[in-house]
């Protein structure tokens, strides 16, 4: 995933934010990261620590990562955390991918209010999908690069593989008070080796 023809895509996920934060680690999306590093303005770093208030100060997008075939565990309190983050503005981007582990992934997303989950069908392709689908996330970016990919169900496809959604968005509505009127996004990205990716927006898309 973390290919420069994909990187268009991922600055929309990003949208006018600069800070990025990986957790828990940036190993398999380094190229990624370094991209966002190279925009005007932004910066990107990763942390292992806990996921609260303090670590989410001033942070625009959370990318919550793990290596292949690893599980997705946050504690009820980190998912509050998230939810919280995402009522203030926040974006945020889940990128694992895995044969075995996708109840995990499923259960992060139910945590954070996602309706989106992994489907358990895993295509081993090598694709470009283009066209994509015309959606408010998509903006200039015109195609997106996978090997293997997991198939998502909910949310509105940006990119539609062979077996299925590779990328989708959905707006959240969090159940806690906002001063903003829009509810959060949340974009979830199945890809192959660089994994499979969440993301949740602020703005409606």
């Amino acid at each position: 995933a973390a290919v420069p023809a994909n990187f268009p895509l991922f600055e929309n996920v990003l949208g006018s934010g600069t800070n990025v934060l990986f957790s828990i680690h940036v190993a398999d999306q380094g190229a990624l990261s370094a991209h966002y590093n190279g925009l005007p303005g932004v910066t990107s770093t990763a942390s292992g620590a806990t996921v609260d208030a303090a670590l989410l100060s001033g942070v625009d997008l959370l990318v919550l990562t793990r290596f292949f075939n690893v599980n997705m565990s946050y504690s009820a309190a980190e998912l509050a955390a998230m939810s919280t983050f995402l009522a203030g503005g926040g974006t945020i981007m889940m990128i694992a991918e895995s044969l075995f582990n996708l109840p995990s992934f499923n259960a992060v997303l139910t945590g954070i209010g996602s309706s989106i989950q992994y489907t358990g069908l895993r295509p081993i392709t090598t694709e470009t999908i283009s066209p994509l689908e015309a959606t408010s996330l998509t903006g200039a970016a015109t195609s997106f690069s996978v090997i293997a990919y997991n198939t998502l169900s909910g949310g509105t496809p940006v990119a539609i593989g062979q077996g299925g959604p590779v990328f989708a968005f959905e707006s959240v509505m969090t159940d806690r008070p906002v001063d903003m009127p829009e509810p959060g996004t949340l974009a979830l990205l199945g890809l192959g080796l660089a994994g499979i990716g969440l993301a949740r927006r602020r703005r409606i898309a």
